[in-house]
């Protein structure tokens, strides 16, 4: 497996996340500790399976920040991104500048043992629910990669995303990015989803996403 573009990336993460590795390994522990999971990038063979590291690569590409680590900030809780505005996308008919629809992400029962996460996304009618997620980070900053399940109209589709940020004392995130690539997009009937591969980068462009609580 080919991981030297990505992993020139993230050199500064990769190093860090060497050493937590070695300090949590040390504990002895017969449970696996936290941290115990990443790899010399900071991240989890989960993530690997779930995201080939081609497509890791171009989403460092077009600019999503991914920050490694075995020891997450805790993320729970539901976040308001917008206003959403796309940075950067592989997909040709998109225009970067553009304006997206407010976008609900919800992150619950977070495991810093196994690394693992759940995450909810509600935009324009679309209620996307992980299929499996993973977080890794380092102090107040984190990364969460999630396969979903799309559900619009009468469509199932799937994409893998990846949401990137620093938790604030304010109770929101510091500069939120998402990057979504299409995995499967079901023949694409409406002709209105992106083409499978294609990769796309999106964040808030005012700097905050505050926490929100959403009607039941």
């Amino acid at each position: 497996m080919n991981k030297s573009n990505f992993k020139t990336a993230m050199m500064l993460t990769s190093a860090l996340a060497m050493t937590a590795s070695v300090l949590f390994t040390a504990c002895g522990n017969d449970e696996p500790s936290v941290g115990s999971q990443v790899d010399e990038q900071g991240l989890t063979q989960g993530i690997h399976d779930m995201i080939p590291d081609d497509i890791l690569n171009k989403m460092v590409d077009i600019g999503m920040p991914i920050i490694g680590g075995g020891n997450p900030p805790d993320v729970t809780g539901t976040f308001l991104g917008a206003p959403w505005k796309l940075k950067a996308s592989t997909q040709s008919s998109d225009v970067a500048g553009a304006w997206y629809y407010d976008v609900y992400v919800t992150f619950s029962d977070q495991d810093n043992q196994k690394l693992t996460v759940k995450v909810n996304i509600i935009t324009n009618g679309t209620d996307s629910k992980s299929e499996e997620a993973y977080i890794v980070g380092k102090d107040s900053s984190f990364t969460v990669f999630a396969k979903l399940d799309n559900v619009e109209r009468d469509l199932h589709y799937k994409t893998a995303k990846i949401y990137s940020g620093t938790i604030s004392k304010l109770g929101g995130i510091k500069n939120l990015y998402s990057s979504s690539v299409m995995l499967d997009n079901m023949g694409d009937p409406y002709n209105d989803l992106m083409d499978n591969g294609t990769v796309r980068l999106i964040y808030d462009s005012d700097g905050f996403s505050e926490k929100v609580e959403l009607d039941n």
